[in-house]
């Protein structure tokens, strides 16, 4: 079993455990409606890597880990403190019905009167959910961080895990969360950063000097290897806590996929 079967392997059981959740469950709530909603993320972004990987797309793979290592931290920095999980959850909650009324009010005159008013109806929508009494403290607190802003920035919406002096980075939140001896996700987030803002283009070539010849589209490479084995980490160690979170009975079906994939992981 190469790494490519064994991610084929741990997608399929977290497939399996999300869609067994979502059948047997009841995930109206707040609070879990964002827990399953970023187990499902982090799950799709895995397979994401998977597709693209075994397609020898190295850019879409990288993107793709770091679009997954993002939704793993939002998801521990959500389970950090037991006392701050539906605080944390109102506040992701609610910054996605804000960020969605921005989305929907942008360049809202250069439509035409029906889908203006289809829009109208959007946003009425997104503002009835946001009156909602649960929603009214974290609510305040984003009016009160978007009153602290200078006025170029007001149109800015707080990322939502800086309330209440939280971290203000996705770096920042990557520090906050891993061990200070052991710096790892802020600077490989860092480093992925790079790389989806196109400031990696020219590792698409091999060669020095004037003798650079520019790499096939489709090419499988060592990176491949690391983007299996983050993303295969990353999942796992979601599938693990979700289990063990909410379906604990789950846990010897889990204990036998890693006694399946345990033999066949090298490294």
């Amino acid at each position: 079993m190469d790494n490519f079967e064994i991610l084929n392997e741990v997608l399929t059981f977290g497939k399996k455990t999300f869609h067994e959740y979502k059948e047997s469950h009841d995930y109206r709530a707040t609070k879990d409606k964002v827990v399953l909603g970023l187990f499902r993320k982090i799950i799709e972004l895995a397979e994401g890597v998977y597709v693209t990987s075994l397609d020898g797309l190295n850019g879409p793979a990288s993107i793709n880990v770091r679009g997954m290592i993002e939704a793993y931290l939002a998801y521990r920095y959500i389970f950090e403190k037991d006392s701050l999980i539906q605080k944390r959850t109102e506040a992701y909650v609610v910054g996605y019905y804000l960020t969605q009324i921005q989305a929907s009010e942008f360049n809202f005159d250069s439509y035409d009167d029906k889908t203006k008013k289809h829009i109208e109806k959007s946003i009425e929508y997104l503002k009835k959910q946001l009156s909602k009494t649960e929603f009214t403290d974290t609510y305040n607190l984003y009016k009160k961080e978007i009153e602290k802003l200078p006025d170029y920035k007001k149109n800015q919406i707080p990322k939502w895990y800086s309330l209440a002096r939280g971290p203000k980075s996705v770096n920042a939140l990557a520090k906050h969360l891993e061990d200070d001896s052991d710096p790892t996700t802020a600077r490989l987030y860092s480093f992925l950063s790079s790389s989806a803002h196109m400031y990696m283009t020219l590792s698409d070539f091999n060669g020095e000097g004037e003798d650079w010849i520019i790499k096939d589209v489709n090419q499988q490479q060592v990176m491949m290897e690391t983007w299996l084995l983050l993303s295969r980490s990353l999942l796992l160690t979601t599938i693990e806590h979700f289990i063990q979170n909410r379906t604990p009975s789950g846990m010897s079906e889990y204990n036998d996929l890693i006694s399946k994939i345990k033999p066949h992981i090298r490294y």
